[in-house]
């Protein structure tokens, strides 16, 4: 019951990082290998079709008495990041690094684009331009799939007398009952992702979201990113 702390692998939302064979599609494809990060730079049919292919074999990790990987799997068990099928896994921001190849800097952060202008931050969430970024910064970027989603994952917070960490949830803030509880919960910020708990929870603090869009209100949190492209 405790899957995000025990870290789960059926559970997480990391992609693998080690290569997978595909079973053939068809007469015209055969078998082959592949690793998450190809899925990147599909077109969104073909990757949703390369998602939906079982597994043949795992390069070096076949299932066993050992590990917990099923013996019927498809493509979406592996990469459950890239292919967002489990909206929980879309449905969220990165708190690692991104690659961004073709940019200036090549590697950056979702919480990076909560000062960027309207315009950068619609260049860099196109999927056609920059994938990994658009993927992975889905609350950020603003994807439509995720409208009204309620994340699953802890929520974490400073707070505001003790300064010490706290954590919390949609599902403990909806259950709290308690108006005060929200309205402090709410409003507030996660530190990991540097995104509000409103956008993580936009059902259970609706009444919280404020009428100017989050993503174009300048960070409470000092910017330490370069400014380049």
């Amino acid at each position: 019951r405790c899957e995000e702390s025990c870290q789960n692998p059926a559970c997480t939302c990391a992609d693998r990082t080690f290569p997978f064979w595909t079973a053939p599609s068809s007469i015209l494809e055969s078998a082959r290998e592949r690793e998450c990060s190809d899925l990147y730079n599909m077109e969104k049919v073909k990757r949703t079709s390369v998602c939906k292919m079982n597994i043949q074999g795992v390069t070096g990790h076949l299932p066993n008495s050992k590990n917990d990987i099923p013996l019927n799997i498809n493509v979406s068990y592996m990469c459950p990041k890239t292919c967002g099928v489990r909206k929980e896994c879309l449905c969220t921001d990165s708190t690692g690094t991104i690659e961004t190849p073709s940019r200036f800097h090549p590697k950056r952060e979702c919480s990076w684009a909560r000062d960027w202008s309207a315009k950068k931050l619609e260049d860099f969430c196109d999927e056609s331009k920059e994938p990994h970024f658009a993927r992975a910064c889905a609350i950020t970027c603003g994807i439509s799939t995720c409208a009204g989603h309620e994340s699953t994952h802890s929520i974490y917070l400073y707070g505001n007398q003790t300064k010490r960490a706290i954590s919390t949830s949609c599902r403990q803030i909806k259950n709290s009952n308690s108006t005060e509880y929200m309205d402090f919960m709410c409003p507030q910020m996660d530190y990991t992702k540097n995104v509000y708990t409103y956008e993580l929870c936009p059902v259970t603090c609706k009444a919280y979201i404020p009428s100017q869009v989050p993503s174009d209100q300048p960070s409470k949190l000092k910017s330490e990113h370069p400014s380049k492209l």
